[in-house]
């Protein structure tokens, strides 16, 4: 069988469409000076069980760490749990944190923002950076003060200058060590998330060739952000992104054909998201796409049918391509995603979660190091922020000395 392919895609919003959306505006951002856990706010579908283990109930489980100086933006208190806000991240993740870890002051206000530092490295006291280097720690700021081709100045509230050679800043920023917010729109990125669930595939199960889905094209024009999750436009896009087969348009609809059978064996399952995203800086009619397909390990309970459990392969299809001047090539290209977990730790894991997983991430440590494998083949850090938000599953907080146990290999 030609290689299923897991479409995911990144929407952006307009430039600040939300921007005096109930009275808020982009300054308003509120940030978490230490590291926290977050709750998933990613739209639901009950479909998604046949192929994602608990897919359906994506609202209550731990989406991802953030690190310190992650800003939150458009944040209205949860309707749903206590105590808790909800928002989008410089990333475009909507999430649920807990009121209590976000700063009580807003990202605007501060004096130095042009720089926040997520983890901590070396920087340079001198412009050649040949003196003694200083610490630089989670939850430090700065001011830019110059820039240029070689070197990048900052300097915070107390007057401390650093210098960065601009290679080393853009790579700094890159693997997520820090986030650069001056001359940005923020929040930079928004974010759309769908299930092609026309083409994946329950545990055993075939994806006949020459099955279609059926589109009005003008609904297929529409802004992508307004698609819900299960729309059958996302099963559409997916074709293209994946290479699964032809898209025509007959009358006022695209017809999309699956031109071979997609199917695994009996103790696979196959589960493709895709998304779609833009960056703030773009024009607002502009959209790209990207691709997620997970290939799912399959378990026999004692009673009843087959069911999804963790994922044993991830195949990100993304465009590196920078800015919004070009119209997508598809098929994208397809990077398998390193893997960091043995099937038999995942297997572990799996019993305090419940939930399908190509990461699990318990800690700080474990999530510098999943960013780190996945910057080597994704050069935009809203880009990997996303990415884990999709593969990751992290333990409650009551499990997660626990499941560090069975995630050694992350920390090698």
């Amino acid at each position: 069988m030609a290689r299923c392919r897991y479409l995911l895609a990144l929407l952006v919003l307009p430039a600040l469409a939300w921007t005096q959306e109930n009275g808020q505006t982009a300054e308003d951002g509120r940030w978490i000076p230490a590291g926290t856990f977050a709750l998933s706010n990613l739209p639901a579908t009950t479909r998604r069980d046949r192929t994602y283990a608990r897919g359906g109930e994506e609202s209550s489980r731990l989406l991802t760490f953030l690190p310190g100086m992650t800003i939150v933006y458009k944040i209205e208190n949860s309707k749903t749990r206590p105590g808790y806000v909800e928002g989008v991240t410089q990333s475009g993740i909507p999430v649920r944190v807990m009121e209590a870890d976000l700063s009580t002051g807003k990202f605007g206000d501060r004096s130095a923002k042009d720089v926040v530092i997520h983890r901590s490295h070396e920087g340079c006291r001198d412009v050649a950076c040949l003196g003694d280097s200083i610490l630089l720690g989670i939850g430090d700021a700065f001011t830019i003060v110059a820039e240029g081709d070689k070197e990048i100045e900052l300097v915070d509230t107390n007057e401390l200058r650093i210098y960065y050679p601009t290679s080393t800043f853009l790579q700094k920023e890159k693997s997520g060590h820090l986030t650069r917010h001056k001359g940005r729109k923020n929040p930079r990125w928004s974010l759309s998330d769908g299930y092609a669930w026309k083409w994946s595939a329950a545990c055993g199960q075939t994806r006949s060739a020459k099955d279609t889905v059926k589109v009005l094209a003008t609904e297929y024009a529409s802004d992508p952000l307004t698609w819900g999750v299960d729309d059958p436009r996302w099963s559409l896009k997916a074709i293209e992104i994946f290479g699964l087969g032809e898209t025509k348009l007959e009358g006022d609809s695209y017809i999309g054909t699956l031109v071979a059978d997609i199917s695994r064996k009996d103790d696979e399952a196959i589960d493709l998201t895709v998304f779609a995203y833009r960056d703030s800086s773009w024009r607002p009619d502009y959209a790209k796409f990207a691709g997620l397909l997970q290939i799912v390990a399959c378990d026999t309970p004692p009673i009843g049918s087959k069911k999804p459990t963790y994922v044993k392969d991830a195949y990100l299809y993304f465009d590196k391509k920078e800015g919004d001047g070009y119209v997508q090539d598809f098929p994208l290209q397809d990077y398998q995603l390193k893997r960091l977990l043995s099937e038999s730790e995942q297997a572990e894991i799996f019993r305090f979660t419940g939930r399908s997983f190509f990461y699990s991430i318990n800690s700080a440590t474990e999530h510098e190091r999943v960013f780190d494998a996945l910057s080597e083949i994704i050069p935009y850090p809203a880009a990997v922020a996303n990415v884990i938000a999709r593969l990751n599953a992290s333990c409650s907080e009551s499990d997660r000395k626990q499941c560090r146990k069975h995630s050694g290999s992350q920390l090698k």
